[in-house]
């Protein structure tokens, strides 16, 4: 059984972007909230970003449906190549 949040849950996550990409250096500090949403900011910044827990379940969900549909696709063309 998961852990009730009653309160903001803050964690920083190093190493989470591309190398060479701006503020790539810089860590991710991200935020659940009681209220059902989730805050990111790069650590020494001001400026922060919301997405609520339905938006990034749903993002997710398709992201996953994606690369099935990806998988699937490169094994029809194995197949039609006689690969597989």
């Amino acid at each position: 059984m998961a852990t009730k949040l009653e309160k903001p849950l803050v964690r920083e996550v190093a190493g989470w972007a591309n190398i060479g990409e701006k503020d790539g250096n810089r860590s991710l500090v991200v935020t659940l909230n009681p209220a059902g949403f989730i805050t990111f900011r790069i650590k020494g910044r001001q400026q922060s970003y919301d997405l609520d827990f339905a938006s990034a379940y749903h993002l997710a969900v398709k992201r996953w449906a994606l690369k099935k549909i990806e998988e699937n696709n490169k094994a029809r063309k194995a197949q039609r190549m006689g690969l597989a």
